[in-house]
């Protein structure tokens, strides 16, 4: 297994997981370098070097999607093309080479060698694009960035094979410097989302807000997402009649916000509402495709309006969040707002908004039946006059 020229060593810390095992894997046994191009000015990914461990003969990089009853598999990344690293490294199952088409490639090293830190580590290379998943299937293409989740899977045996046992080792990577956040963002916007946010969730959040007449707002998490929340409400004129929906991604990294909001939110929007002529509330909420949720073909779950906040606790006290993944691959965010414009009648109120609340970016390319697009979206908020208020929450908390 050949190294990579051109490397230099970043500053970068993971936040583990991982449970203790025999193939448990730490973030003491984990560094990250940058890689670069000939001329060292581009990077064009990453080598993580793991400590070889005297039970892991082998280690491989998978996402980090689960579902909550077991059906979903979570499947190997993959290099988009070969690497002298990793592209020649044998990956098996059930004791045979995998080599179809979508086998190629796959994230893997069985061959660990002399390190410096470790005394002895396998080497994976992270492109800055990695897919996993099939075409019939389940399909992404993950940009690696800040707070991209990754889950390196420990091996018993040789070349990933699943006969001598296998664990998940699932971490958070935070990089420094910081990958630029995209230039039609505003300078003061930017300066808040350097560090500890997926960038193209901002980018997206943002966008959403702005074509549609919208707020964006930047949070802190589970520490500030009810006053969040709260300030846009307070944007509103009491003396117009207004409807909102609450869109709200419950993936699990969104667990602590949403103990939060439970917590907070409705004491919170019951002051802040007490003076409304006429105000009716919908909770909407979102996970992705391979998730429990459904409607219409969508992995949204719908609460329908009302003026009752009583009634809108209990649906929020209801809601519940298992696991601590996610934010590694990008969610139903466009389909959630598609849900809060088709699914609930706006009526002839002078105030509408949608409150977005989420980590992680929409599907770059449409997903499901509906092919759902931004250009959808916002072509229909802005016709039918619904503004998308977006907060931002931070994926490092």
């Amino acid at each position: 297994m050949k190294k990579l020229a051109l490397v230099f060593t970043l500053c970068i810390s993971f936040i583990g997981l991982g449970f203790a095992q025999d193939l448990t894997i730490t973030a003491e046994d984990l560094r990250l370098e940058s890689v670069y191009a000939e001329g060292g000015k581009n990077v064009i990914g990453y080598n993580l070097f793991i400590r070889k461990k005297p039970d892991i003969n082998s280690v491989m990089l998978t996402e980090t999607t689960q579902d909550e009853i077991g059906e979903v598999t979570n499947y190997a990344y993959r290099a988009r093309s070969w690497n002298p690293v990793n592209g020649d490294e044998i990956r098996m199952l059930d004791g045979k080479p995998l080599t179809s088409e979508y086998g190629k490639y796959s994230i893997i090293d069985s061959t660990p060698e002399a390190d410096t830190k470790f005394g002895e580590a396998f080497c994976l290379f992270i492109p800055l694009e990695m897919e996993y998943g099939y075409p019939w299937s389940r399909h992404e293409i993950v940009e690696v960035q800040e707070g991209t989740y990754i889950n390196i899977r420990s091996f018993g045996a040789l070349y990933g094979d699943y006969a001598e046992g296998f664990k998940d080792n699932p971490f958070q990577i935070a990089l420094a410097p910081k990958p630029p956040v995209k230039k039609d963002i505003p300078e003061e916007v930017a300066s808040k989302v350097a560090r500890d946010f997926n960038q193209k969730a901002v980018s997206n959040f943002y966008t959403l807000a702005e074509e549609t007449d919208g707020l964006f707002v930047v949070s802190e998490g589970s520490s500030s997402v009810t006053d969040d929340i709260i300030s846009v409400v307070n944007e509103l004129d009491p003396s117009k009649t207004a409807k909102i929906v609450f869109a709200i991604d419950t993936t699990g990294s969104m667990k602590d916000d949403m103990t939060a909001l439970q917590e907070k939110l409705v004491p919170a929007l019951r002051e802040a509402t007490k003076d409304f002529i006429f105000l009716e509330v919908g909770l909407l909420l979102y996970r992705d495709y391979v998730d429990d949720y459904e409607y219409d073909g969508l992995p949204i779950k719908i609460n329908p309006f009302t003026e009752d906040l009583d009634v809108f606790e209990d649906e929020l006290m209801q809601v519940s969040i298992v696991g601590n993944e996610g934010g590694d691959t990008p969610e139903a965010v466009y389909e959630a707002i598609y849900g809060a414009l088709e699914y609930y009648d706006w009526g002839q109120v002078e105030q509408k908004r949608i409150i977005l609340a989420g980590d992680a970016e929409p599907h770059e390319e449409p997903w499901g039946d509906k092919k759902i697009t931004r250009d959808m979206v916002v072509e229909t908020a802005v016709a039918g006059d619904v503004h998308v208020d977006a907060i931002i929450i931070p994926t490092k908390r």
